[in-house]
């Protein structure tokens, strides 16, 4: 992604997932990064969310916007059948 690019799908929750997910990072890296134990099962549980949250969200923003394109498509559609159908009466 773009750097500066704006999320308009960014939400203060994914900004809170964001700063667990550096915290328990630095937590990690402070205790010589370990790959097993509390410490790193917490960080890639951390990991997950934060991913999961932004895949989600993006998808919502995604899908809401591909259902108000269609809903406009279907009002225009039906402004010029109806625009048709009275020039022709």
């Amino acid at each position: 992604m773009k750097i500066g690019y704006q999320k308009p799908w960014w939400t203060p929750d994914l900004d809170n997932l964001k700063q667990q997910c550096i915290d328990i990072t630095n937590l990690w890296k402070s205790v010589d990064r370990p790959r097993s134990g509390d410490i790193n099962a917490e960080r890639l549980r951390c990991k997950y969310r934060y991913k999961q949250a932004i895949k989600d969200a993006a998808f919502e923003a995604d899908r809401s916007t591909s259902d108000l394109f269609f809903l406009t498509l279907v009002r225009y559609q039906i402004f010029y059948i109806t625009l048709h159908y009275i020039q022709y009466e």
